[in-house]
């Protein structure tokens, strides 16, 4: 879900160049990526609409950086239940793992946006093996595999 919101978000920076030399946004190919009219409105819009994804991961920070070591510690179960859906896939110790995967997402989302097509392959492979090397080495699931 977070992968799919995030994309939509940033179509108005995704363009594609045609033979004619012009640049037009990918989604749309009645709208040229100049940064004016319906561009610069799309952009703007889309920049702005950006904000959620990224306040989204930093209310995730804070939650599991800073008010889930309190609250375990106080033994608030309403607090543990509505959070859940953060921690409760990873071992005791391991939460950060979940912020750690909506950053990993936000910058999978980020690469399709490079302008040479090898640097997307690139991006993408280095985000995804750093992702595979830090998950087989610290091993976060709850479950043993």
């Amino acid at each position: 879900f977070f992968i799919s919101v995030c994309s939509s978000l940033l179509a108005p920076f995704r363009c594609s160049q045609h033979p004619n030399g012009r640049w037009t946004v990918q989604a749309y190919h009645g709208v040229y990526c100049n940064g004016e009219g319906d561009h610069q409105v799309m952009a703007i819009v889309g920049g702005l609409a950006c904000l959620m994804p990224m306040g989204f991961v930093a209310i995730c920070m804070w939650v599991i950086i800073i008010e889930l070591p309190k609250r375990l510690q106080s033994a608030d179960v309403k607090f543990l239940r509505g959070c859940s859906f953060l921690f409760m896939r990873f071992r005791p110790g391991a939460e950060i793992f979940s912020v750690l995967f909506l950053i990993r997402n936000a910058l999978v989302v980020l690469c399709p946006l490079l302008p040479s097509p090898s640097g997307k392959v690139v991006c993408m492979n280095l985000i995804l093996y750093g992702s595979l090397a830090m998950v087989a080495y610290s091993k976060p699931w709850r479950v043993a595999a």
